[in-house]
């Protein structure tokens, strides 16, 4: 009976893992959530942390502000919400030192609906923990889906949503390649990817204008609720 359990333990680590690694390899790799998130647990001591959007991680380059603060990372995914933002810092806040100060990009304040590509941009790279389990609890309180089962399946094990890559010829090359190593690559741009076709030093900086500067943005009610938060 004892050989039984024990076998049965054995059998559902060795799953876990297995499970593990393939999420690891099925989920989008183009994704800069992903790393920024996974990244984000070999931190420490963090002065200054940065949520948002595209506009965060492409805009506010870390290596520049390091001149004020020693430490410095872009938590930012693309198509960050508001409420994406609340579950990645509460994530984070459950493994590590308040950073000194956060920074909110407010383009993301306009998305306060839990859009599906964006939540998976945000939260695939979670580890499993309390924040990771409220968010799919609030993402399933918005959307009502059909099945509660099915919700908690695609954020909990990414397999489950990216295993058709292999079906439809979509895995390439940068899915066989160690992902450690990608991390690491990661934690030393500090989350920052700038744009394309521009590189920029410590010392540059960019003047841009943006068109139609009148238009005006009101959180709603939602993104309210997440800020009071």
């Amino acid at each position: 009976m004892k050989l039984k359990i024990i076998k049965g333990i054995v059998f559902i680590i060795m799953f876990t893992i297995l499970l593990n690694k393939s999420n690891d390899f099925f989920v989008k790799k183009g994704t800069v959530g992903f790393y920024n998130v996974k990244s984000s647990y070999y931190l420490e001591n963090i002065d200054l942390l940065i949520l948002g959007s595209s506009h965060a991680y492409n805009g506010i380059n870390p290596n520049i502000i390091m001149g004020d603060v020693s430490e410095v990372y872009s938590l930012s995914t693309s198509g960050q919400s508001i409420s994406g933002a609340y579950f990645l810092l509460k994530d984070y806040l459950s493994y590590n030192k308040s950073p000194k100060n956060v920074i909110l990009e407010a383009y993301s304040l306009q998305h306060s609906y839990p859009k599906k590509s964006r939540n998976h941009k945000a939260f695939d790279g979670m580890n499993l923990s309390k924040a990771k389990l409220e968010a799919i609890e609030y993402i399933d309180s918005i959307t009502k889906p059909k099945s509660k089962l099915k919700l908690y399946a695609e954020y909990l094990y990414p397999t489950y949503t990216y295993h058709n890559r292999l079906l439809n010829k979509e895995i390439v090359k940068k899915d066989f390649e160690n992902i450690d190593v990608l991390i690491e690559n990661n934690i030393k741009r500090k989350g920052f990817i700038g744009l394309r076709g521009t590189e920029l030093s410590s010392d540059d900086t960019v003047d841009y204008t943006i068109k139609n500067e009148k238009r005006k943005f009101y959180p709603n009610k939602r993104t309210w609720a997440i800020l009071d938060k």
